[in-house]
């Protein structure tokens, strides 16, 4: 296993930046991914790092959606993998980061999301119950 070192902490934080997943990073780096959250742990200077990393990485990932949607298709196949490609990015996307990339849903009990004032709730029965 790997020694922690600052440079193998700025390696980390970068390939997160650059929207790299830290699973490949720790294959890439020789450490398992179990130690460097031990690190994080034990580090708060760089749990903050790390977490406005990814924050930036997810940013980088949204580009890369609109590179991959961008490249001229060979084929049928291809055109299928890049939609694959893509919709496994974004789905990602709205877990990691649901509030700038999930689906916005209004919920009038959430705290953090009120209605706002003067939104008013119609209640209409089918015609068909």
């Amino acid at each position: 296993m790997a020694e922690r070192t600052q440079e193998l902490a700025d390696a980390l934080v970068e390939g997160l930046y650059e929207g790299k997943p830290l699973r490949q990073l720790c294959r890439d780096n020789g450490i398992s991914k179990s130690a460097v959250y031990r690190w994080f742990d034990e580090d708060e200077e760089l749990a903050g790092r790390i977490a406005r990393a990814r924050e930036h990485g997810y940013h980088e990932i949204a580009d890369e959606c609109l590179e991959i949607a961008d490249e001229e298709p060979a084929d049928a196949v291809d055109v299928q993998d890049k939609k694959v490609r893509i919709d496994t990015r974004l789905k990602l996307l709205a877990k990691w980061s649901p509030k700038l990339y999930g689906d916005r849903q209004l919920v009038g009990s959430d705290p953090e999301n009120p209605l706002p004032a003067g939104f008013q709730v119609n209640l209409v029965k089918p015609k068909d119950a």
